[in-house]
């Protein structure tokens, strides 16, 4: 297209061009601002010759102009501009600019990264005087280094008429996520509490939920592109929300100056009109009305009858209802003892052969990690042959269609009405959270799909297991630490199993929680060809031999009979911790020393 034939048009839009010299941004006519082209004008500006083409801002109707001035505000403005049907730019900036009109048409505005000292978005419409004098080029123009200006495909049509307010609102909150954006903390520096900061300090400031998710979604398309899981963003969000809303204290602008650069900080909240005092760290969260807290006596408690003290499902292992994590490392046979744990309570046989099953039920396991393949492989091996009446008390489920935080608690809903059950296994929390990898230490993301599987279970009094990994570098004996860390979401779970591997053919399984007693079990590990999986052979302080016991035991396994002194040097231990390990470890015989002074596996 020619600059004359692009020039009638935008005349045909009611925009007002005016020729500017080829590769040039700014006009050399005189008085260009009061110039008003009709078609009839056209040829005597643009003559054939090379020339780029404007059209001037702030005009009668407003014609504005999103000058995005970098790559984070042209990624938030993805989410946060309203639609328009006339969006261009170039190669090396793609979709940099918005057309508007705005009503009434107003005040340019420039945002400037504090840090950086350079223009992050620009609203352009009129001058800060309130005067036409601003104009931008537009296609099919040429950039003064080269470049083809061209519309997106599809948004060479019509600018969008646009209240000047929420004009106005978008930019600056464009602005505000792409100065964020530029300092926000990487995986390992925060970049979670940094999230969660600022959903509080936007809940403090008023927000809506909606505008914060929106806000959220952006700094998230931000820092991952296409592969943004915006819906993991709404959801950081509503955990948020939620809690602000319950009365519980949130973090906010402090906590969030303490990982990204006070200035980014100072200026995104004042372009987001949240004021210092709304945003402070941990500050109580405002509640509609006072709240009383409800009291009885002892006396009336223990009389009554309707509030019975919690049952297990599982001696010492399970309760009746409410929510168990059950972590380890990977291929450490979470999915073995989770596969027992199902037979057991549909069967009513003794887990691991120990621990007594005191009310069998109906279980529905989701084994989305295995394939259908190998669970029934895994439970044709655990039982031997033989087929149980409980068998058809267990569903099988190897798919969610949706993770939980995206209806997938909805799809476990729906099984449950249809499905009746007492137990439900769900393996693993990597699949149900819709996470693009595994990842080993828990999220935000993770928090929020455990409290929703609670919920389900109280809500159909049933218990829910959920198998998960171990955090990186777990040595195993803390499941509250390995499995959830030390952030105070325990309470999100009734109890928490951790089990490990600590040699070929021994493990060693941990539990703690709020309605069974904490508790070690020794396991053995059985691979075949007759017997499978684990069982329980001691618990209490039998179970408990200590980490280097387990790593002497490991490395004789693996190298065969050795001296102390050759273990210690190979586990980096000192000797005298090694041979005490190795005197206790005789004790319940499990080593024995030979006449060379060597030590190995009892047999």
């Amino acid at each position: 297209m020619t600059p004359l034939e692009a020039a009638a048009q935008y005349i045909e839009r009611g925009l007002l061009p005016i020729p500017i010299p080829f590769r040039e941004k700014a006009p050399r006519i005189s008085d260009w601002p009061s110039l008003r082209l009709a078609k009839a004008d056209l040829p005597k500006h643009f003559n054939g010759a090379p020339s780029n083409l404007g059209v001037i801002l702030g005009d009668d109707y407003g014609t504005a102009d999103v000058d995005l001035d970098c790559a984070e505000a042209i990624a938030a403005a993805r989410e946060l501009l309203p639609e328009t049907g006339l969006i261009f730019g170039r190669q090396s900036k793609p979709a940099s600019h918005y057309f508007y009109r705005s009503d009434p048409p107003i005040r340019s505005k420039r945002f400037l990264d504090p840090i950086e000292k350079v223009c992050l978005v620009e609203l352009r419409c009129r001058k800060t005087d309130g005067t036409v004098g601003l104009q931008t080029v537009v296609p099919p123009s040429v950039h003064p280094e080269g470049e083809q200006i061209r519309f997106e495909p599809g948004f060479d049509k019509y600018p969008a008429n646009v209240d000047a307010s929420t004009l106005q609102a978008a930019v600056s909150r464009i602005a505000a996520v792409a100065v964020l954006a530029k300092q926000w903390p990487g995986e390992k520096a925060g970049r979670n509490q940094a999230f969660i900061a600022l959903a509080g300090a936007l809940a403090r400031g008023e927000w809506s939920i909606e505008e914060a998710i929106a806000l959220a979604r952006a700094l998230y398309r931000v820092l991952w592109g296409a592969g943004a899981d915006l819906d993991a963003a709404g959801a950081e969000v509503r955990s948020t929300y939620e809690k602000h809303r319950g009365g519980f204290q949130t973090t906010g602008k402090r906590s969030l100056t303490d990982l990204i650069d006070r200035r980014a900080v100072d200026s995104a909240f004042s372009w987001l009109g949240i004021s210092q005092q709304a945003a402070a760290h941990n500050a109580p969260s405002p509640k509609a009305s006072p709240v009383v807290a409800h009291s009885e006596s002892m006396e009336d408690l223990m009389a009554d009858d309707s509030i019975g003290v919690p049952e297990l499902i599982i001696e010492g292992l399970l309760p009746k209802c409410g929510l168990v994590l059950l972590g380890g490392r990977p291929k450490d046979g979470k999915s073995w003892f989770a596969c027992q744990l199902a037979l057991s309570v549909a069967t009513g046989q003794a887990l691991g052969s120990y621990l007594e099953v005191r009310e069998s039920g109906r279980v529905q396991l989701w084994a989305l990690e295995d394939q259908r393949s190998l669970t029934k492989d895994k439970v044709k091996k655990l039982l031997r042959g033989s087929r149980p009446d409980g068998l058809r008390d267990i569903r099988i489920f190897e798919e969610l269609a949706q993770p939980i935080v995206r209806g997938g608690d909805e799809i476990i809903r729906r099984a449950l009405q249809e499905h009746p059950a007492e137990l439900v296994i769900l393996d693993s929390l990597f699949k149900l959270s819709g996470a693009t990898q595994p990842n080993c230490d828990i999220c935000q993301r993770d928090y929020d799909v455990i409290d929703r599987v609670r919920k389900i279970a109280i809500e159909h009094k049933c218990l829910a297991v959920i198998v998960m990994h171990t955090k990186k570098g777990a040595r195993g004996g803390n499941p509250i630490e390995n499995i959830i860390g030390t952030s105070g979401t325990s309470a999100a779970a009734d109890a928490v199993i951790e089990l490990k591997r600590t040699s070929v053919r021994e493990g060693k399984l941990t539990v703690v929680g709020r309605l069974v007693p904490q508790e070690d079990y020794e396991l053995a590990w059985h691979g075949g060809p007759d017997d499978w999986g684990w069982t329980i052979e001691s618990t209490g302080d039998d179970a408990s031999i200590g980490e280097t016991s387990h790593e002497v035991l490991a490395y004789l396994e693996a190298q065969g009979s050795s001296k102390p002194a050759t273990i210690a040097a190979a586990i980096h231990k000192t000797f005298g911790s090694v041979w005490m390990s190795l005197q206790r470890l005789q004790e319940r015989g499990k080593v024995v020393r030979g006449r060379d002074k060597k030590w190995e596996l009892f047999k």
